[in-house]
C-alpha cells in the first residue's frame, strides 16, 4: 500500500510539472485564499483567543461591579474580605485596579508608565511571581488603609528604564509625588490583566494616593482563582448570591446619602479572565471577526473557482483517464491520485501564503493607530495559527478535489475510443453548478463590502457637533509630583494665557475628556435637588472658560464658565441640550439645582448654561447627554487636562512655542499636539481597518467570477466551433454570434445572483452590529453588487464572443 502510494505521490508531482503553468496560477490563487485567512485568524488568535501567559488561566476568575447601564464601575476594596475564607468559592482573592498611563520618574528621566494598584494576594492569583526581587504581599497591599510605599516594576520599564540592572532594587520611581521603592522585576512574558500593552509599575493600593479619612480604596475588579473542583457556573451562582450582602457590608461608614445609593445599585458581572482585558479586542474584535467570515467565504470561493478548473481538466485528460480504466485501473487510484495532486498544490499554496500572512497582518496592524503606551501584543502568526493554516490547505485539498474525485469514482462509462463520455457531459453541468455557486458567493461578499464601505462613509460623514477644522489638542504629561501640589487657580488661567499669547493661536480652552472618549461614554445618574428619581443619565467633562466657543458649540440658554467659578464660589454647571430635556421635558432647567452620580463635590450645583449636544470623540455617540464643571471647581479630576486650541499656522507653526508655554508653568511638558481630524479618524480606525479588507476580499471576489466565467465562455466557444460555423454559414450576423455566447455567461450570472441574494440578506444580518448609519438590507449597495456582477459576466464574455465572430465557417467545417 505504501509502495502504491508512493508511486501516485510521484505521478502526481509529474502531472503537477507537466501542467505547471496551470498549476502555479492554482497555488498562487489557493495562496491568495488560504493566506487572507490566515492573517485574520492570527489577529483573531492574538485579540480574542490567546490565553494570558499565566499557568492555569481558565482558573482565574473576575468579578466586576456594574451600574444598571451594565457599565464597569468601582467597589470598595474591603469587599474583597467578603469573597475570602472556606465558603469562598475563590481562593488567593485579591482587588485589582488601573492600567492608565500617567507620567513619572525614573532613574531621574521623566517617562510614561501605566499603573496598576493590587492588593496582597493578587501575584497568588496569577500564579507568577517577580524574577528579580520579591513580589508585594500581604501586608503591603492591606484591604483597609494605605498601603506600603513599594512597587513591582514589568520587564519592559526595567530595561527601558535601568538597562536590566539587577541593581535597580532598592531604588525608587516617583509617580504623583509618591516615592517607590521597587522590591521586584516581573518576568518578561507577564502582563497582568492588559494583553495589549500589559503594565509598568504594580503597586499596593493606597500606596501612591491613599483614600481619605474614612473611607476606602476603590476597585474595578476581584479577582481569584477557583477552588480546585470548584465549576465556573457554579461559582458564579454563589457570587451572585452573595454579592448585595457583600457590597454593603464593604461600604465604610463615611459614605451616606446618594453615593451610598448609587454603590448599593451596583450589580456584579463575573466572568472568566482567562484571556485577560484588551483595549484593542473592544476597539476591533467584532471587525476581526466580520474579517474572518469574509475570508472564509473567500477561500470558499477559491476552493469552488479551483474546482471548476480542475473538471475542465478533468476533461482534458478524458483519454488518459478512459486508457488508464481500460488496462485494468481502479477508479479508486486514480480519485487518489487527483486527490494527490489537490493535496499537493494546497501544499505549495500554503507554504506560499505563509509570507503573505505575515505581509497582510503587518499592513492591518499599521492601520490601528498607536496608543500612549507602546503595543506589546503580538500579531504575528504562532504555531496555533500555522496547525490552523495547515489544516485549511487539507480542507481546501478537499473541497477543491472533491467533486472531480467523486464523478471519477462514480462515472464508468468513459473508454479509451467511442464510446460516450460520461465524464464530459457530467463536468459540462457541474462546471456551470460551480460557476453560479462562485457568483453567489461573489455577491455575499461585495454586499457585504459594500456595506461595510457605506457604513464606514455615514461614520466619516456622521456630524459630530463640534468645529474641527484648525482645531488641536494639545495631551500634556505632568513633571513628578507635580499634581499632588498644583494650584489650580493660579496655574490653569496662567497656561491659558500664556497659550493665548502665541502668534498665530485664535482661541484656546481646557478639556479634561474631548475630544478622547473613543469608547462608550460612562453614564452617571443625575437628577432635580430633591427628587427620589434618578431617570437621566449624563456623562462628566471638565471644561475652562471659552471652552464652548473654541470649538464651536453654541449656547442655548445661559452663560460659560468664568474664572471665577472656583472652590470658593457657588457650586455651578452646565448641560447639553440631550440632558436638559431628560431632566425637563421642556428644557427649562437654567437656575434649577441638581445631583450627578454619588461623589459629595457633585451634588447641589446650579445649573448655569444650556448648549447643544456634541461628541466627546466616540464618533458613533455624536449626541452624549453631558454634565459639564468648571475647572477651577472639579479639584483633582481637572488633572491632565488637555488644551484645545484654533490656530492659523497649523500644528508645525505653533508647536514649538506651545511646548514652551507649557513648560514655563513648571508642572506639565508637552507630550503629543494632533489636530481634532486626527483624533475623530483615529476613533472610527476599526470601521476603516473592515472597510480595507472587505474591500480587497470583495475585489478578488470579482476577480475569481470574472475569471471563472471567461474561462468557461472560452471553452464553450472552442467547444462549439463547428455549430458557430454553420451559423454564419447560413447568415448569422456577427451581434446575433455575439449575443449567443454573452447569454451563456448572462444566464449563470442571474442564476448565482438569484441564489446569492438571499445568502447575502442572511450575511448582512450577521454585520448589522457593526453598521453605522445604513440597513443590512440597503437596496442600493445590493443594487450595485449584482449590477457589478453583470457587467463582470458580460466583460468575461466580450472576448470570446469577438473571437466567436472571427470563426470562419469553411475552416470550421473542414476541421469537423
Amino acid at each position: 500500500m505504501l509502495d502504491a502510494l508512493g508511486h501516485d505521490l510521484v505521478a502526481a508531482c509529474r502531472h503537477v510539472w507537466r501542467a505547471r503553468g496551470f498549476f502555479s496560477l492554482a497555488v498562487v490563487t489557493l495562496a491568495l485564499g488560504i493566506g487572507a485567512n490566515a492573517a485574520m485568524f492570527s489577529l483573531l488568535n492574538a485579540i480574542v483567543l490567546r490565553p494570558l501567559p499565566i499557568p492555569e488561566p481558565e482558573r482565574l476568575v473576575a468579578i466586576s461591579p456594574r451600574s444598571p447601564q451594565d457599565q464597569i464601575r468601582a467597589a470598595p476594596v474591603p469587599i474583597v474580605a467578603e469573597f475570602t475564607g472556606e465558603d469562598s468559592p475563590l481562593e488567593h482573592t485579591c482587588a485589582y485596579s488601573g492600567g492608565a498611563a500617567t507620567g513619572v520618574e525614573a532613574n531621574g528621566t521623566p517617562t510614561y508608565a501605566s499603573i496598576v494598584s493590587i492588593t496582597g494576594a493578587c501575584f497568588d492569583a496569577f500564579g507568577v511571581y517577580p524574577a528579580l526581587g520579591r513580589a508585594i504581599r500581604l501586608e503591603d497591599g492591606p484591604l483597609v488603609g494605605p498601603g506600603n510605599p513599594v512597587v513591582v516594576i514589568g520587564h519592559r520599564f526595567w530595561m527601558r528604564m535601568f538597562n536590566g540592572d539587577p541593581a535597580a532594587i532598592g531604588r525608587t520611581v516617583r509617580a504623583e509625588g509618591a516615592e517607590l521603592t521597587i522590591i521586584g522585576v516581573l518576568p518578561e512574558r507577564f502582563v497582568a490583566l492588559n494583553i495589549d500593552s500589559g503594565m509598568d509599575l504594580l503597586t499596593p493600593f493606597g500606596a501612591i494616593s491613599p483614600a481619605p479619612p474614612g473611607r476606602s480604596a476603590m476597585s474595578v475588579f476581584v479577582l481569584g482563582r477557583l477552588k480546585p473542583g470548584v465549576t465556573f457556573e457554579e461559582a458564579r451562582e454563589r457570587i451572585l448570591a452573595r454579592w448585595p450582602a457583600a457590597l454593603e457590608a464593604s461600604i465604610p461608614p463615611a459614605v451616606v446619602g446618594a453615593e451610598r445609593e448609587n454603590l448599593l445599585a451596583l450589580r456584579a458581572r463575573v466572568e472568566p479572565m482567562s484571556h485577560g482585558i484588551s483595549f484593542l479586542r473592544n476597539d476591533y474584535a467584532a471587525s476581526v471577526s466580520v474579517a474572518v467570515g469574509l475570508t472564509a467565504v473567500l477561500l470558499l470561493l477559491v476552493c469552488v473557482n479551483l474546482g471548476g478548473v480542475l473538471l475542465a481538466r478533468l476533461v482534458s485528460r478524458g483519454h488518459e483517464v478512459a486508457m488508464r480504466l481500460a488496462l485494468g485501473g481502479s477508479q479508486g487510484r486514480i480519485a487518489g491520485q487527483v486527490f494527490l495532486e489537490s493535496l499537493l498544490v494546497a501544499g505549495l499554496g500554503v507554504l506560499l501564503a505563509i509570507p503573505l500572512a505575515y505581509a497582510i497582518v503587518g499592513s492591518v496592524t499599521r492601520l490601528m493607530p498607536a496608543g500612549p503606551v507602546d503595543r506589546i501584543i503580538s500579531f504575528t502568526p504562532d504555531p496555533t495559527v500555522f496547525a490552523v493554516t495547515a489544516l485549511a490547505g487539507v480542507v481546501a485539498a478537499l473541497l477543491m478535489s472533491g467533486l472531480p474525485v467523486w464523478l471519477v469514482a462514480r462515472r464508468q462509462t468513459m473508454v479509451a475510443m467511442g464510446a460516450p463520455r460520461t465524464i464530459a457531459q457530467a463536468t459540462g453541468v457541474w462546471t456551470r453548478a460551480l460557476l453560479v455557486g462562485q457568483v453567489a458567493l461573489s455577491l455575499v461578499l461585495l454586499v457585504g463590502a459594500g456595506l461595510l464601505v457605506r457604513s464606514m462613509a455615514r461614520l466619516a460623514a456622521a456630524p459630530q457637533g463640534v468645529r474641527t477644522d484648525g482645531l488641536y489638542l494639545v495631551q500634556p504629561l505632568p513633571v513628578p509630583n507635580a499634581y499632588r501640589t498644583l494650584d489650580a487657580a493660579a496655574y490653569y488661567p496662567a497656561l491659558v494665557a500664556r497659550v493665548a499669547a502665541i502668534p498665530g493661536v485664535r482661541s484656546v480652552a481646557l478639556a479634561r475628556v474631548f475630544p478622547r472618549m473613543t469608547i462608550e461614554a460612562p453614564l452617571e445618574p443625575v437628577a432635580f435637588e430633591g427628587e427620589p428619581h434618578r431617570d437621566a443619565w449624563a456623562a462628566i467633562e471638565v471644561a475652562s472658560p471659552g471652552y464652548f466657543e473654541t470649538i464651536g458649540v453654541p449656547f442655548i440658554a445661559g452663560r460659560g464658565f468664568t474664572w471665577t467659578d472656583t472652590e470658593a464660589s457657588g457650586r455651578v454647571a452646565i448641560v447639553s441640550e440631550g440632558l436638559a430635556r431628560a431632566l425637563a421635558p421642556d428644557g427649562a432647567v437654567i437656575g434649577r439645582r441638581i445631583g450627578f452620580g454619588g461623589d459629595p463635590r457633585h451634588q447641589q450645583v446650579e445649573i448655569v448654561g444650556v448648549v447643544r449636544d456634541h461628541s466627546l470623540g466616540n464618533p458613533r455617540q455624536p449626541a452624549v447627554p453631558v454634565f459639564y464643571r468648571p475647572t477651577l471647581q472639579a479639584g483633582r479630576s481637572a488633572a491632565g487636562s488637555s488644551l484645545v486650541l484654533t490656530a492659523d499656522a497649523g500644528v508645525a507653526g505653533v508647536a514649538g512655542p506651545l511646548r514652551e508655554a507649557v513648560a514655563a508653568g513648571g508642572a506639565e511638558y508637552v507630550h503629543e499636539v494632533v489636530s481634532v481630524d486626527a483624533m475623530f479618524a483615529r476613533a472610527a480606525s476599526s470601521e476603516r481597518i473592515s472597510a480595507w479588507l472587505a474591500g480587497a476580499i470583495a475585489a478578488l471576489a470579482g476577480l475569481l467570477a470574472f475569471l471563472g466565467i471567461f474561462g468557461l465562455l472560452a471553452y464553450a466557444v472552442s467547444r462549439r466551433t463547428r455549430e458557430i460555423g454553420v451559423r454564419v454559414a447560413v447568415g448569422a450576423a456577427s451581434v446575433d454570434i455575439i449575443a449567443l455566447v454573452l447569454r451563456e455567461g448572462l444566464l449563470i450570472a442571474a442564476a448565482g445572483l438569484a441564489l446569492g441574494v438571499p445568502l447575502a440578506v442572511a450575511a448582512g444580518r450577521l454585520l448589522e452590529a457593526v453598521l453605522f448609519g445604513v440597513s443590512a438590507f440597503d437596496a442600493a449597495t445590493y443594487a450595485v453588487a449584482s449590477g457589478l456582477l453583470l457587467g463582470l459576466a458580460a466583460l468575461a464574455g466580450l472576448v470570446p464572443a469577438r473571437r466567436a465572430t472571427r470563426v470562419d465557417a469553411a475552416t470550421a467545417l473542414r476541421s469537423e
